[in-house]
């Protein structure tokens, strides 16, 4: 870790040139641990330090990028002189409104230096209880565990100084029998207050619940998603829906439809970089203040992110959601998604099914099956239960689904109280806090065996 004063050392030669109207560096630094384990062994442990330097350049309102690991001199000048030659060689980039000037944050606590502190010795202790429950009862465990720490720093040659640290740990674990697997996973960025012995139990339980999984038909079924499966699908409503670039390219399932109610009265979505619940951060990668948006309230179809390249095209403020200069071409982006949870917890929303499916997770989900309706398609993985009379009866065998979240999320009977913190695509400053939801008639439209 450089630290602020460092990094604007580094930076400000290159902030103060003449060469360009206006120049912007990303620095990123970044330190993590990882260890990985298959067949309840810890096969491989790992340490990386990685730093780089991105410059964005505008001269005549021509657009340059270019980055670099290497924080020499050298290798910051190569970057710094490519991004110039880039930008000499480019078209004007229309409506692009330059870097904002200083700008406040807030103050937000994001680094718990016990996290750092606990290295690879406490990552093997809970991955240890992890192993030590399941060789009770002969199954096997595969998973991951990294943490470590990062700085980010964003400035500009208008005045930007946008410096933040972080810690981050993120662990997933897949309990297995040689007829069935489920999984339990723990991020955030205080290590201390992760309750292994629970993700332990959770994961071995309900592998042993499921050993030899049965059918059931294709057809609808009320179905239970856990955070974990509801946070896939999330990731994708975000991608497809609660941006910018799908309301102006008319792809959007809200697209032409603000101020309308288009899901149920009981579905509040909204994004709030600044809540300390999730993997908060003060800025995005433009150096721009993070803003609460509200996508949806109680159905209504309210508003989505931009960046200050959107918001200047469409008649906008920027939102603080800026993907920076490697991710103009995507716009903005939401991170830190919220839903608010309902008045009943998930166990006894279970109790409440009288024939159902619980789904502890998806994966290969694809949303661009036609994004107006946010039709979407995936498989069932790492734990899908039977429901009877409020009951688990027995694990069955994957499915494939394919749904329209717009009419599923019309169809949410029950909302959990209780919410889980699932990690967003760049989880050391984002992540999705998500219920539990009953859907009623959830299409299960095939089956898997994967």
């Amino acid at each position: 870790m450089l630290g602020k004063e460092k990094i604007d050392e580094l930076l400000k030669p290159y902030l103060d040139s003449s060469e360009a109207d206006e120049i912007e560096a990303t620095f990123s630094n970044t330190s993590t641990g990882m260890t990985r384990y298959a067949n309840t062994i810890t096969h491989q442990t790992m340490h990386e330090n990685s730093a780089n330097v991105t410059f964005r350049i505008i001269k005549g309102g021509r657009i340059g990028v270019a980055g670099t690991t290497d924080m020499s001199k050298e290798g910051l000048d190569n970057a710094f002189k490519t991004a110039l030659s880039i930008a000499d060689r480019k078209k004007p980039t229309k409506n692009f409104p330059g870097f904002p000037g200083p700008q406040e944050y807030k103050t937000i606590d994001t680094y718990v230096p016990a996290t750092v502190e606990a290295g690879q010795a406490g990552r093997i202790a809970g991955i240890k209880k992890v192993f030590d429950l399941a060789k009770k009862h002969d199954l096997n465990v595969a998973g991951r565990f990294k943490s470590g720490e990062s700085e980010l720093m964003i400035a500009n040659s208008k005045g930007v100084r946008a410096y933040q640290p972080f810690t981050f740990f993120d662990m997933s674990n897949i309990v297995m029998h040689p007829t069935f697997s489920s999984y339990s996973a723990a991020v955030g960025r205080d290590i201390t207050k992760v309750d292994f012995d629970k993700l332990a139990q959770t994961a071995v339980e309900k592998t042993l619940m499921g050993i030899n999984p049965k059918e059931i038909d294709i057809g609808k079924y009320d179905v239970v998603l856990e955070p974990s499966a509801f946070g896939e699908v999330m990731e994708w409503l975000g991608y497809i829906g609660f941006t910018s670039k799908s309301i102006e390219e008319g792809t959007g399932f809200m697209y032409e439809k603000f101020g309308e109610k288009i899901l149920g009265d009981n579905i509040t979505i909204y994004d709030d970089a600044l809540d300390t619940r999730g993997m908060c951060s003060p800025f995005d990668f433009e150096g721009f203040p993070k803003q609460p948006v509200t996508f949806i309230d109680s159905g209504v179809a309210k508003d989505v992110v931009y960046d200050t390249y959107s918001g200047k095209r469409m008649g906008k403020e920027s939102t603080g959601h800026s993907l920076g200069a490697r991710g103009m071409a995507q716009g903005a982006m939401p991170m830190n998604v919220f839903m608010n949870p309902g008045e009943k917890p998930l166990e006894e929303i279970v109790k409440s099914v009288e024939r159902g499916v619980l789904v502890t997770r998806f994966h290969y989900v694809n949303g661009f099956l036609h994004t107006p309706t946010a039709q979407m398609t995936g498989m069932t993985r790492d734990g899908l239960f039977l429901i009877e009379n409020g009951e688990i009866k027995h694990g069955l065998k994957n499915m494939r689904w394919t749904d329209s979240m717009v009419r599923i999320l019309n169809n949410v009977a029950e909302i959990s109280s209780d919410v889980a913190m699932i990690p967003a695509w760049w989880d050391e400053a984002g992540s999705y806090i998500l219920p539990g939801i009953l859907i009623n008639d959830f299409e299960f439209t095939g089956k898997s065996d994967h």
